[in-house]
């Protein structure tokens, strides 16, 4: 099973004038992006109110997801307006106060950020809004997902086709399993217009809308052609016309009367010849509609999750084996926050940036309220060329990223005097610039995520093994002798531990070993501002005057003691690719250094493992054609371990992973819109290992 890049290469922004009025137009289509008349208004009256989404908000349960799905972005003008009368709603008391908010919304030009910022002044009155939104606005706004949060609310901006990107929504491209478990409940249908441009109404749209609605679902629109009205109809909605906004004539909303229902799998026979559709192997089962779950290990993975979880509603309860949360490989005192990127568009690469982007929203509000340097701080991290070699890929990699997003900032390339001035210490070369990374406290995190009051921490628990019965998870700990505690879901997030329960053992995870070493903070060392990156790192002096170096890599050792052989090691790194910095630090160096040492856990394809734990013996049987033949027709999904997961694999990059691995993790398991595409999803699934043995024909 070849990795596929996740997303295309290339990002058209949109191309955009203004009016004498300074309204945006774009230019292609020739097209307002909204009314000239009163575009907020208009946004309203053709959206909120024909969706009837303020008397249906008033009959929302607890926890409830509301899911909004857009066909235009553009300058996010509905996204504001709805989430402004949701907001105003919630304050008044007229919304159940746990229900949220998600809205989905498809743009195949994005604006540049400037653009956004330009046309979003013209509403002053959204500013509480607006502001968050160009805040968290990708600066990286390539192809693919990006995924929001905003307080109870959450936007998953997906920059593609919009046909396309409603593809990458679907479970499965098999239509036996193509319908999702959640759904969308109500639909803004937003691009230009018909007649200027007509792929955005593709009756093929329209068919994808259908597979997405959840039972009851609406949807409006501003155009009001016959193509509209029949494409509706075609596709299980009963559309009606209704008085248009200012100087249109009419509108066209839409109920759905015919839910979608999938073909049936006695329609495709098993057989080994090529099929038209991949088995879908990564199709899940339901999930459990109690919200009450357990999560094993309390390190960065399992504390991501359990916060997300807990945020949705669920009952958490951590089991950590040590007495403190992340003693294991998410204990070291300073935590970087980087990602392996590449001038390539493959999925390695690709997840590496959404999960760069994504972390650096999440941990925002982290540092914004640290009033010190002991949860950390987004100083930025600098990866230096220290080589020629890594001069020609970091080359490469920027001019990638200008051609594919001019007005992007993920990364900026330096030279030799920018880096020195950045950092506060003399450098060798330039390099790579991050601005906003920099580095975390992974334990005072941890505490910080499980901060909740739906979150209860369990510590000197080790559970050495789980079982299935009565549709309940039995927890075994070790040394206890009462009866096992039982929980209707457990997560895994143990790491290499994962491999000790009989369930998951045949995981290929593999720990590496990996110490950091301390070393006290000089007054010439407190100049430096920056995390330093090269073969190794160093970060700024944390508030226990202490730098943390390193780290070594040793695929042999796989104990946890500290050598001196790799302390040395770490100050070797350090004073071969920044003398100056260790040069500060020699006082410090003539005194055993401090250090830690732990064990990371890796996987084959570098790729962390996040999803549905699957039952090894059960893969093995129901995709065994695959061993014949990879196109095999095998009309069934994956048979995983009821209400199982997993959340492992993150090797040296738990900083940058977790916090978009959870998100993940968390809307599976509540069977709710994802903020990824199914790409990622399967890319990502535990149950890969096994489908590539089969079709290698190595199990």
């Amino acid at each position: 099973m070849a990795t596929k890049k996740l997303s295309s290469p290339t990002t058209q922004h949109a191309d955009i004038e203004w009016d004498k009025d300074g309204l945006p137009i774009a230019k292609p289509f020739g097209d307002f992006y909204f009314s000239r008349l009163d575009g907020l208004e208009e946004s309203r009256y053709v959206f909120i109110k024909q969706n009837k989404l303020i008397e249906r908000w008033a009959h929302l349960k607890e926890h409830q997801e509301f899911v909004i799905a857009e066909t235009g972005f553009g300058t996010g003008l509905n996204f504001l307006t709805t989430w402004q009368q949701w907001q105003n709603l919630k304050q008044t008391g007229k919304i159940q106060p746990d229900a949220r908010l998600k809205l989905i919304s498809i743009e195949m030009h994005p604006l540049q950020l400037s653009d956004l910022k330009r046309s979003l002044s013209l509403w002053p009155e959204l500013a509480a809004y607006s502001e968050p939104l160009i805040e968290q606005y990708p600066s990286l706004c390539s192809s693919g997902f990006h995924h929001l949060h905003f307080d109870d609310i959450s936007l998953t901006l997906i920059i593609d086709e919009a046909t396309e990107g409603l593809k990458k929504l679907l479970a499965s491209d098999h239509p036996a399993f193509d319908q999702p478990q959640w759904g969308v409940d109500a639909w803004y249908l937003d691009g230009f217009s018909p007649a200027k441009n007509p792929d955005m109404w593709a009756p093929e749209l329209f068919g994808l809308i259908h597979k997405l609605s959840r039972k009851n679902a609406t949807a409006s629109t501003f155009a009001s052609t016959r193509l509209i009205s029949d494409n509706w109809q075609n596709n299980g909605f009963t559309a009606e016309k209704k008085p248009g906004f200012g100087k249109k004539r009419e509108l066209i909303r839409a109920d759905l009367t015919d839910p979608y229902q999938p073909t049936p799998t006695s329609d495709f026979d098993e057989h080994t010849y090529n099929a038209p559709y991949s088995a879908p192997w990564y199709v899940s089962s339901p999930t459990t509609s109690k919200r009450k779950i357990a999560i094993i290990g309390a390190g960065l993975a399992g504390c991501h999750t359990a916060r997300s979880l807990a945020n949705r509603g669920w009952q958490v309860t951590v089991f950590e084996q040590h007495t403190a949360v992340a003693d294991e490989a998410s204990g070291n005192p300073q935590g970087i926050l980087y990602a392996k990127l590449s001038h390539k568009p493959e999925t390695l690469s690709d997840f590496n940036s959404d999960a760069l982007q994504f972390a650096q929203r999440h941990y925002k509000k982290y540092w914004l309220n640290s009033d010190k340097p002991q949860l950390g701080q987004q100083c930025g991290v600098l990866q230096l060329s220290y080589t020629n070699k890594a001069e020609e890929q970091h080359q490469r990699l920027f001019d990638s990223y200008k051609e594919r997003y001019p007005e992007q900032s993920v990364v900026q390339k330096i030279n030799r005097e920018e880096a020195t001035a950045l950092s506060g210490i003399e450098q060798l070369a330039g390099g790579l610039w991050f601005a906003g990374s920099g580095w975390l406290n992974p334990k005072a995190l941890c505490r910080q995520l499980l901060d909740h009051t739906s979150i209860t921490l369990r510590t000197d628990c080790r559970i050495e093994a789980i079982k299935h019965k009565d549709n309940h998870w039995q927890l075994h700990l070790a040394g206890q002798k009462q009866a096992p505690e039982t929980f209707p879901a457990v997560v895994i997030a143990c790491a290499n531990h994962a491999q000790q329960f009989e369930q998951t053992a045949y995981l290929p995870v593999k720990p590496i070993r990996g110490q950091v070493t301390y070393a006290d903070v000089t007054s010439a060392s407190r100049q430096l501002k920056v995390v330093l990156c090269a073969d190794g790192y160093i970060a700024p002096a944390d508030d226990s005057d202490q730098h943390c170096l390193g780290a070594s890599f040793n695929l042999k050792d796989k104990t946890t003691v500290i050598t001196s052989a790799e302390q040395q090691e770490n100050f070797s790194r350090l004073q071969k690719h920044f003398p100056v910095m260790a040069d500060t630090l020699k006082t410090s160096n003539e005194a055993p250094l401090a250090g830690r040492a732990a064990l990371r856990c890796t996987t084959p394809d570098y790729l962390p493992i996040v999803g549905a734990a699957p039952n090894f013996d059960a893969y093995t049987e129901d995709f065994a054609l695959l061993r014949k033949n990879a196109k095999s027709s095998i009309p069934r999904p994956g048979p995983n371990w009821p209400n199982l997961y997993l959340n492992i694999g993150h090797g040296s990059r738990g900083l940058t992973y977790t916090p978009l691995c959870a998100e993940i993790l968390a809307a599976q398991i509540s069977a709710e819109a994802p903020p990824c595409s199914r790409g990622l999803q399967i890319a990502l699934h535990p149950a890969r290992f096994i489908i590539r043995g089969l079709i290698r024909n190595k199990i």
